[in-house]
């Protein structure tokens, strides 16, 4: 009985357990965030692919391991709009959130070709052409966040993307060390 009492004497503490990214933290094994995240399981390859919905949009959510170990994320937004500047309407809420969450962001506005730049009733359009893309980036002492939104061929993505700082250099050089293998 008394061990059932401390139990639940130290539940509400437990659950007010930071985690660094949904119910998972950075280093983590893959059998860890496995048994800890809730969407649907599409794909178990060296990394883990899931389908969700964030912020009420459709996704794919993929976890990142470099040795093993937790050491990325990313959102790949599903949503399509009819309306192209719809997309930029899903770029703003899901920015206030991070915002909120990680404090103000640096944002940019990049024009290859401002055909469209006095008209914003086509930066839609612009984007899908791969002529505008907004990044927001922020960084803490952990991770790397990048929002982007970008387009090519007339198609929109919107993504967001987490590198644990701990892992960056080990992360290029695996891939750098993939690409020689090639030659």
């Amino acid at each position: 009985m008394k061990k059932l009492f401390i139990l639940l004497a130290l539940l509400p503490m437990m659950s007010l357990a930071q985690t660094d990214f949904r119910n998972v933290n950075w280093g983590m094994s893959k059998e860890q965030v496995q048994k800890l995240e809730t969407a649907e399981l599409i794909k178990d390859s060296p990394n883990l692919y899931y389908k969700t919905r964030v912020n009420g949009l459709e996704c794919y959510l993929v976890f990142y391991f470099t040795n093993g170990e937790l050491s990325g994320a990313s959102y790949s937004f599903l949503q399509e709009h009819s309306n192209k500047n719809d997309f930029i309407d899903d770029y703003k809420s899901i920015k206030s959130i991070l915002t909120d969450k990680y404090g103000s962001g640096l944002e940019d506005i990049d024009w290859k070709n401002d055909l469209f730049k006095n008209d914003e009733q086509h930066y839609g359009l612009a984007i899908s052409t791969g002529d505008l893309k907004y990044t927001t980036h922020w960084k803490d002492e952990k991770v790397k966040i990048l929002l982007s939104l970008e387009g090519e061929n007339y198609k929109i993505s919107l993504s967001v993307d987490y590198f644990v700082i701990a892992y960056l250099n080990t992360s290029v050089k695996e891939i750098k060390d993939k690409a020689k293998k090639d030659f």
